[in-house]
């Protein structure tokens, strides 16, 4: 920096928030990344592929086409209200799932999410908003575009009556090991750690 540049190093990256809008961008459309789906009442995106993988993903070093998840969806919904996957978390504002599904006749693990309303009123405050699922997709994209491990967001769908999402589910890679929730940091090493 100091032979090619004039000036300081940066405090602040001048480019990064515009190649983040730019990525996040690509995940509603249908290009070489990501795919529509429709499927009946049902409506979605779908991860295809990375061009950078990440080495704590194994789903990011896959290539998915449409026509996994056009199979892979209908088994998915009958198993979720089927109750076949395993039970995380039950409640009224929704219900986490772990399980497997198979993609490209592969199996991978994976945890679905499936919120509900808690409320009536949240109707009407969700009018013209996306989903819950939509925005933990967007979400999730934004802090992987960062480079910070969390669940790699594989598909998300939505079930809308009259303009309003009644149904929607978003499907993560199952990333083993402990969630930060859960790992005392000051047992580790500063190296450890970082």
């Amino acid at each position: 920096w100091d032979l090619l540049a004039a000036g300081p190093i940066p405090r602040k990256n001048s480019v990064s928030n515009r190649m983040c809008r730019r990525f996040t961008k690509l995940i509603y459309g249908d290009n070489q990344y990501f795919g529509r789906l429709t499927l009946g009442d049902w409506r979605g995106m779908f991860f295809k592929r990375s061009r950078y993988p990440r080495r704590w993903s194994r789903l990011s070093r896959e290539t998915f086409s449409q026509g996994n998840f056009v199979e892979a969806w209908p088994q998915l919904l009958a198993k979720i209200e089927s109750d076949q996957f395993t039970i995380l978390k039950r409640g009224p504002s929704g219900d986490v799932l772990e399980g497997e599904l198979i993609l490209g006749g592969r199996p991978f693990q994976v945890i679905v999410k499936r919120p509900r309303v808690k409320y009536w009123y949240r109707y009407i405050t969700a009018l013209g908003r996306p989903s819950r699922s939509m925005r933990t997709w967007a979400k999730a994209w934004k802090m992987i575009v960062r480079d910070v491990p969390v669940d790699w967001p594989l598909l998300v769908m939505e079930r809308r009556v009259l303009g309003y999402v009644v149904e929607s589910v978003i499907v993560f890679e199952r990333i083993p090991g402990k969630t930060l929730a859960t790992i005392d940091l000051d047992a580790f090493t500063t190296n450890e750690r970082d």
